[in-house]
């Protein structure tokens, strides 16, 4: 992670110290922002994530700001909003949640975060000359949204399939987070059609960030507005066998089905579960000359392991409230 920090330190140097140079720096800092956002993947401390991500995608925002067409940072800006509205905002949004609170700022900046992300990704998708109407329009037309990313975007292209797939994200997130307000909720086709673009063409992107949408799709709606829990419980159960380390797809199984359900059995069963995985974990990242070297697979999931166990926490707090 180092090295990728100093390669954009240094590039933000020749930005801000050769301006006529601006725009063809901005090319070369936005490929390895968007190569570094792989790297933070690999981060362990969750409060080390919460403080330091915000002022890269800021910079970021700057550069974009020289070259507002440029693929590597709408992309990194999508994600990167994206994947801290759910790390971070979301995470702390939970404990407002289970105590009850009527406000939350913690909700608002999920909102606002996943709003950008969302803006971001659609300004991806309007470098194809796509506009968000056109996916409105498509969006009660089975496979019509699939069918137009599949005419316009790269399925081999891993940034063009990271771009749909943390937009579609965002538009759910926002949607979950604002059930009140039915003209959103009404657009959750969009976000179900882009996911299905993506995940038909490479389902196991991000470590099951396939099965936890559908399983999470499928689990926060009603049986009366097309809602299936147990088949929600069925994805989720499959990206736990296919990734047994992606321990927040774990919590969110807990979340999203296993909290909503009253199964009380089970939620002991997966909090004792992460309780273990937990205790491995913090003997895991301190430094020790015993250390076991990560294979790169393993490395990038330590991020989501350290969400999992901060909403692990919020959840043990709240255990005579869920049941």
């Amino acid at each position: 992670m180092f090295r990728q920090l100093l390669l954009i330190l240094t590039a933000s140097f020749i930005l801000v110290s050769c301006g006529s140079l601006n725009k063809a720096a901005v090319r070369t800092t936005s490929e390895i922002l968007y190569t570094a956002s792989f790297d933070i993947e690999s981060e362990s401390n969750w409060e080390n994530f919460e403080k330091s991500v915000l002022p890269n995608l800021k910079m970021a925002e700057g550069m974009l700001s020289l070259q507002p067409e440029n693929p590597d940072l709408l992309a990194t800006l999508t994600k990167g909003y994206a994947g801290y509205a759910l790390a971070v905002n979301e995470t702390l949004w939970m404990d407002d949640l289970y105590s009850n609170k009527m406000e939350s700022a913690h909700q608002d900046q999920a909102i606002a975060n996943y709003s950008k992300a969302f803006e971001f990704g659609l300004r991806y998708i309007n470098l194809k000359k796509i506009e968000y109407r056109d996916l409105s329009l498509k969006m009660n037309d089975e496979g019509a949204i699939a069918n137009l990313l599949e005419k316009n975007f790269d399925s081999e292209s891993l940034r063009d399939k990271e771009a749909i797939l943390y937009s579609a994200m965002s538009l759910s997130s926002l949607i979950n987070l604002q059930k009140n307000k039915s003209s959103l909720v009404a657009q959750l086709p969009i976000a179900k059609q882009m996911m299905d673009w993506v995940c038909n063409k490479d389902p196991k992107i991000a470590s099951g960030a396939c099965g936890i949408f559908y399983g999470a799709y499928e689990s926060s709606r009603p049986k009366l507005l097309g809602g299936n829990p147990q088949k929600g419980q069925e994805h989720f159960l499959k990206v736990l066998k296919e990734f047994p380390e992606n321990h927040l797809a774990r919590v969110l199984y807990i979340q999203h089905y296993i909290v909503p359900s009253l199964e009380e059995n089970l939620f002991k069963e997966q909090m004792s579960f992460l309780q273990e995985q937990e205790n491995k974990f913090n003997e895991s990242w301190p430094w020790t000359k015993k250390k076991k070297e990560l294979t790169p697979a393993e490395k990038r999931l330590r991020l989501y392991q350290a969400i999992a166990f901060k909403r692990f926490n919020i959840l043990k707090k709240y255990v005579k409230e869920l049941f």
